[in-house]
């Protein structure tokens, strides 16, 4: 029979989540460095990730997920996820992390033109663009 009252479950709930991160990590030590230290769960790779909220699942299904990841320290583990989520070369994101391959600089030089017309489109009267043809140099140099 379950929890007549709903705090004592969640505390029961909270416990047995806590019990089983632990029993995983007990004897773990970082995968990159060797610390023992402020261990977390690290996929190794991000894309067979089913959920993070693998320590409440039936002991199968964790196994399971957790036969896909690896002990990290926090440092280690924040360096792994940065490089993770770098932006592609060829992207105006990669030129703005200091890549300056032809692709991240051309791909910078657009975006650049686009802003540069988008802003002068909203910056210029469109009756003085449909008059003289063009925005005057001082409308656009804003």
């Amino acid at each position: 029979m379950g929890y007549t009252d709903p705090e004592k479950q969640r505390e029961f709930q909270r416990l047995a989540r806590a019990r089983n991160r632990v029993a995983w990590f007990v004897g773990k030590v970082c995968a990159r460095c060797g610390r023992s230290e402020r261990l977390q769960l690290d996929h190794k790779d991000p894309a067979q990730k089913v959920d993070h909220k693998v320590w409440s699942w039936s002991p199968e299904r964790r196994e399971a997920e957790l036969a896909k990841c690896q002990p990290l320290c926090e440092n280690c583990h924040k360096a792994k996820t940065r490089g993770e989520q770098l932006a592609p070369c060829g992207t105006r994101s990669a030129y703005d992390r200091g890549c300056r391959c032809e692709p991240c600089r051309k791909a910078k030089s657009l975006a650049m033109a686009d802003y540069k017309s988008r802003r002068t489109a909203i910056l210029t009267p469109p009756e003085l663009v449909i008059a003289t043809g063009s925005a005057p140099a001082s409308e656009v140099s804003r």
